[in-house]
């Protein structure tokens, strides 16, 4: 079961980046291109309640 492995560190890497980016936006450490950037990616991994 190697893909599952790969799969859970891929994962892990996801929500390290999304932490990061959030602390990031949260503490304006963006400029205005980098900006529209996190936008776009929060907008790809923004989970929907059901």
């Amino acid at each position: 079961t190697g893909n599952k492995v790969k799969a859970e560190k891929i994962i892990k890497n996801i929500i390290k980046i999304v932490i990061k980016i959030s602390v990031l936006h949260r503490n304006n450490q963006f400029n205005p291109e980098e900006q529209k950037h996190a936008e776009t990616f929060k907008r790809k991994f923004q989970v929907f309640p059901k």
